[in-house]
């Protein structure tokens, strides 16, 4: 098939194939010299010997972050995108980790984001560990991961894992295995990775093959609770509600609620019948796990509702929780309908209410977020690709040495620096003209000036510490903006504590 296309994807080894709509498409992989694609290649259907692969070009998102392999994808059609978990990712040159990463990539607008899911300090057994060589399965509002080569060897011994989570593709959450079933385990205790699985007539999950120990040719079947299955393409997930029989099944279902006078469960925004207020479990959506203004309007947006797609409609988008607006003041993604105030607290030299932006081709010239920006730069010191920039909203910031991949470079010993610049705008309650600029275990020097241009500006103070130390610097002018240029130089291989700071 396909032999007369003029693009064909590279020779490639642990990527994933899926159907979306009227395409095929293939992602990440290991490439013949060993690198990780970050790639998307799509064939439409039905295929013929005059199919043309066509290579997708992203409109937005990280791509770099998506260099995966050993993952898994599932298409979720209620918002038209490709979700990824897990896989082996790149982490530094020559060097790889597990992954624990959900993605997607929304197909209308081809834009990459990161799904921020909620993670604890202590991992809730329902949260996945980092892994590779699993399974990801649709059901309805559901990806079911199962398996996979985690290789956890602190407090158990676990290499091949053997059980399934739930993950609801609406609200953005884990949720309880509870709900599912106590049979849920694999049936063999040692686990399994590298299987295959496939879901049969939406209600069983067969799962075939894999490694644990030896090569196996092991077929099981795992009947989905009936509470979470599909049933038709009209299927409304709260109906189901009432086939949970205790007070703790119910409220790990995210789409129900518990009526304590009844003690019965029932569907969130169906529950009238309830004379009681109903209890129910989070369900936050998809905007609080956006971290960017794009990804927040591309992928916040009720995708489902313009193709009249009823299938698997969740109580998220009942709620219009997955419909999403921008606060440029505080960096965050936040429901369209919130009543909280959330953004429209933020005050400051901007005014009383911050920026709310509800369209993606807003973002570059509207989502200007007050700050500094805070850059690093690890040994060896290249000023034209730092490490790390990001806006802080903080005049202090804690930095520490990367984490040294091998001996070679740990005895290097070469310098490190960081970096605040941006405007000060001083406020009317300070009261004298001096701030403090403040060090530990590092040398700086404070660059400041009237000028617009970094190189405009003159040094204000230097100096250099073993310890905290903090001094008084004259402001430029109180009557107007300044530019700052605020450089902290260190040795890589102290594990002292070390920070910038310039105070009011």
């Amino acid at each position: 098939m396909a032999i007369r296309s003029e693009v064909k994807p590279p020779a490639l080894a642990r990527h994933t194939l899926n159907t979306a709509g009227a395409y095929l498409y293939i992602f990440g992989g290991s490439l013949e010299t060993g690198e990780f694609s970050s790639s998307v290649y799509r064939i439409p259907l039905p295929l013929s010997e005059d199919s043309q692969w066509e290579l997708v070009q992203p409109r937005g998102g990280k791509t770099l972050d998506v260099r995966l392999a050993a993952h898994s994808t599932v298409y979720y059609k209620a918002t038209n995108s490709l979700i990824v978990f897990g896989g082996i990712m790149t982490s530094l040159a020559r060097f790889s980790k597990l992954s624990d990463r959900i993605y997607a990539f929304q197909l209308d607008q081809m834009h990459w984001t990161e799904i921020l899911y909620p993670r604890t300090a202590l991992r809730d057994t329902n949260i996945p560990r980092e892994r590779a060589f699993h399974t990801a399965t649709i059901s309805g509002n559901y990806m079911v991961v199962f398996g996979g080569y985690t290789h956890r060897h602190n407090k158990d011994e676990i290499c091949y894992d053997n059980q399934m989570y739930w993950y609801h593709l609406s609200c953005h959450i884990w949720i309880n295995q509870v709900v599912s079933a106590d049979d849920s385990l694999y049936p063999k205790p040692q686990g399994v990775f590298a299987q295959a699985a496939a879901l049969r007539r939406n209600h069983t999950l067969l799962i075939v093959g894999g490694y644990h120990g030896n090569v196996n040719a092991d077929l099981f079947a795992y009947e989905l609770p009936q509470v979470l299955r599909v049933e038709n393409t009209l299927y409304n997930p709260e109906v189901s509600c009432r086939l949970h029989a205790s007070h703790t099944a119910c409220l790990s279902n995210p789409e129900c609620g518990w009526c304590s006078a009844d003690s019965s469960c029932y569907g969130r925004t169906i529950g009238a019948n309830c004379t009681t207020n109903l209890q129910t479990t989070r369900c936050p959506g998809i905007c609080p796990s956006l971290g960017d203004c794009h990804s927040c309007l591309v992928h916040g947006s009720q995708w489902g509702k313009s193709s009249g797609n009823k299938a698997a409609f969740s109580v998220a988008s009942k709620l219009g929780l997955n419909e999403c607006t921008w606060c440029v003041q505080n960096a965050k993604c936040h429901h369209r309908d919130d009543n909280y105030g959330i953004c429209g607290d933020s005050s400051g030299w901007w005014g009383d209410k911050g920026t709310e932006i509800r369209r993606p081709s807003l973002c570059t010239s509207t989502d200007r977020r007050p700050g500094l920006t805070y850059i690093k730069y690890h040994f060896p010191i290249n000023f034209t690709m730092p490490d790390y920039v990001g806006i802080v909203n903080a005049t202090m910031v804690d930095f520490a040495s990367p984490p040294f991949t091998t001996y070679f470079e740990h005895k290097l010993e070469g310098e490190m620096l960081a970096r605040l610049v941006g405007f000060v705008r001083p406020q009317h309650q300070w009261n004298n003209s001096a701030i403090q600029v403040c060090t530990s275990y590092s040398s700086a020097v404070l660059r400041a000036g009237l000028g617009l241009y970094l190189d405009e500006l003159v040094n204000v103070t230097t100096q250099s510490s073993n310890q905290s130390y903090c001094s008084n610097v004259q402001l430029p002018t109180t009557e107007q903006p300044f530019t700052i240029d605020f450089q902290v130089r260190t040795v890589t291989c102290s594990s002292k504590y070390k920070y910038l700071a310039i105070e009011s």
